[in-house]
């Protein structure tokens, strides 16, 4: 994907200051409807999930269907399989992608952690502070995935089986009966591949309640210093995205790790 970008024309490109005639990471970002360059950089690097919507970007922006062999060397790269027409996310069909790119420009130096996933929580765009309390959750590419069953993500995550598994789990479970039609077969594939974790597994037989959503759940996690932070969970409605989440990871209280400014972490 990266020699794609590099060889390409740069006429392609949306015109940008001092760089007419070449071709730069910000100016592919922009006509990708990416947040930001640094966002294309995680991708390029592997740190950042793909998404339906981005390919299909990346598909018209450099005319893929037309070049059978590049556009399945980028498939294969990027998915591990060949091309197949793929349903855009409903976020960048209402025009979520320009959304997502004014929360970016507000939130992306944002002292707490904040994220926006799609309706089946694949990750759609984190801050920097996100990164830096879990850097695998995003090259995991799914919030609830990464939860269950990424060793180094829950390793941060104190009393994991209460304050976390649970309340993925009562999600999972309530999703199966309020998420739209449309996506349960991602729901019922992404439970059936948590649930083979034998310790999920367990948890799952004995979480039999439900619950919408997690917002205003509090929970404990080592900060990137290894200090103890009680953190509670904020969801926030933003107009044009659609079934996506905007969700911050608030602090109970003022901690160094998120008001550096203030307490000189």
């Amino acid at each position: 994907m990266r020699a794609l970008i590099l060889q390409s024309d740069p006429r392609r490109f949306p015109p940008a200051p001092g760089a007419a005639g070449r071709v730069t990471f910000a100016r592919v970002a922009a006509a990708l409807e990416l947040s930001s360059e640094r966002h294309l950089r995680k991708i390029l690097s592997g740190d950042a999930n793909i998404t339906a919507a981005f390919l299909e970007r990346l598909d018209e922006l450099f005319e893929l269907p037309g070049r059978g062999v590049v556009r399945a060397r980028v498939y294969r790269s990027a998915l591990g399989c060949l091309p197949t027409r793929v349903r855009a996310e409903e976020s960048a069909a209402s025009g979520g992608g320009g959304q997502i790119a004014q929360i970016a420009a507000v939130f992306d130096g944002a002292a707490f952690p904040l994220y926006v996933s799609s309706a089946t929580w694949d990750i759609l765009y984190t801050n920097e502070t996100f990164d830096r309390w879990w850097p695998t959750i995003t090259r995991v590419g799914n919030v609830m995935r990464a939860i269950m069953l990424d060793r180094q993500a829950r390793s941060r995550m104190l009393e994991w089986e209460r304050g976390w598994a649970g309340p993925v789990l009562t999600q999972l479970r309530s999703a199966l009966t309020l998420m739209p039609q449309v996506y349960l077969p991602q729901v019922n594939a992404l439970i059936d591949e948590v649930t083979a974790d034998p310790i999920v597994r367990r948890l799952w037989l004995e979480t039999p309640i439900v619950e919408v959503h997690g917002d205003g759940g509090e929970r404990s996690a080592l900060c990137p210093h290894g200090a103890p932070v009680e953190l509670r969970q904020v969801g926030f409605a933003v107009e044009g995205l659609g079934l996506d989440k905007m969700i911050a990871i608030m602090p109970t209280k003022p901690h160094p790790c998120c008001f550096p400014e203030a307490l000189h972490c």
